[in-house]
């Protein structure tokens, strides 16, 4: 369904609808919706965002590696994230993860991690499948903290408010 759009006066198109409300407007009478977009035998697919005529991102499938990526079409960031399907690998800053996750910047690169809300506590595990250790930090005793799981035992503490330090 074709349709005029008063409000802009561009015409708005409608598939499984006969009233859309954006100039393309997709909905299935039952079930999910999908949105393909197929690229010929060694191509790959793009999705890009534009204003004005001026593309800020590009969501696509690499084709080369089998990846999807978020693109910085601008000529900003460049890959603001990739996903190798090969591998499993995810980058953010980089289309060639070479870890599970795989942060990558120019100069100094930054990641924070932080807690949902004041007083709240943050752990980032590590080990096998057995989380043998953790830097843990407790939002309620301000205390960043190393931690061994399987002694459950401090290994090492710091405390924000007084500076003090713990051993063991």
């Amino acid at each position: 369904t074709v349709t005029n759009n008063p409000w802009t006066s561009q015409y708005s198109v409608g598939i499984g609808t006969e009233s859309p409300d954006e100039l393309l407007h997709i909905k299935a009478s039952s079930g999910s919706t999908q949105l393909k977009i197929d690229a010929v035998s060694g191509a790959s697919s793009y999705l890009t965002l534009s204003e004005n005529n001026t593309d800020y991102w590009q969501i696509y499938h690499d084709q080369s590696a089998n990846g999807l990526g978020i693109y910085d079409a601008n000529g900003g960031a460049g890959h603001a994230m990739y996903i190798s399907t090969a591998t499993g690998n995810v980058g953010i800053g980089t289309a060639a993860p070479s870890a599970l996750l795989d942060v990558e910047g120019s100069g100094n690169t930054e990641a924070h991690f932080m807690a949902g809300s004041a007083g709240s506590n943050f752990d980032m595990r590590f080990g096998d499948n057995a989380n043998k250790w953790a830097i843990s930090y407790n939002g309620g005793t301000d205390v960043l903290s190393f931690y061994n799981n399987g002694a459950a035992a401090h290994v090492l503490a710091l405390e924000d408010t007084t500076g003090n330090v713990g051993i063991g």
